[in-house]
């Protein structure tokens, strides 16, 4: 991890490439997100292929103590497949911890599913951000946090949350 003067932090973020069969680290920047009042954002310095997949670090909590702005929930799952077959929860990875956790924990919520170039994947216990697409370096990364989370902020007065 490296910072500039002007406070963006980049890092070099391990994604799985399916078409290469082969991991490569890519180069991310954290950095202010362009929605107003949403804190930090992450950037692509590199290209990120499609269908490119970087995991969602964290630590394991039981559904009522996981932070809820950082966590993602794991669901049951297939034991042959990893695929989720049901809605059943059965706990959060949470990355409101700094220390233990990754890049991915930047990644902002689009406003519509057009702007989200990254998919969340569950495959057994893990969580991985996709991309959807090929990713241009410059490209802020969007993914979507969910029905509950988008019903939030249709809700909210856009002075105070705004995509730009």
């Amino acid at each position: 991890m490296e910072q500039d003067i002007s406070n963006n932090i980049f890092v070099k973020a391990k994604f799985y490439i399916p078409d290469e069969k082969k991991y490569r680290y890519l180069k991310l920047r954290i950095a202010p997100s362009s929605i107003q009042n949403a804190g930090m954002g992450v950037y692509a310095v590199d290209e990120i292929p499609k269908g490119a997949r970087g995991a969602y670090i964290g630590v394991k909590k039981s559904m009522t103590r996981g932070n809820a702005f950082y966590s993602w929930i794991i669901y049951e799952y297939d034991t042959v497949t990893g695929n989720s077959i049901t809605t059943k929860e059965l706990y959060m990875i949470d990355a409101s911890n700094k220390k233990v956790s990754n890049w991915t924990r930047y990644v902002n919520c689009g406003m519509y599913d057009l702007k989200n170039n990254l998919e969340p994947v569950q495959k057994w216990e893990d969580l991985y951000y996709v991309s959807r697409r090929d990713i241009n370096p410059g490209e802020e990364l969007w993914i979507d946090y969910g029905e509950g989370f988008r019903n939030r902020l249709n809700d909210m007065d856009n002075e105070n949350y705004y995509y730009g």
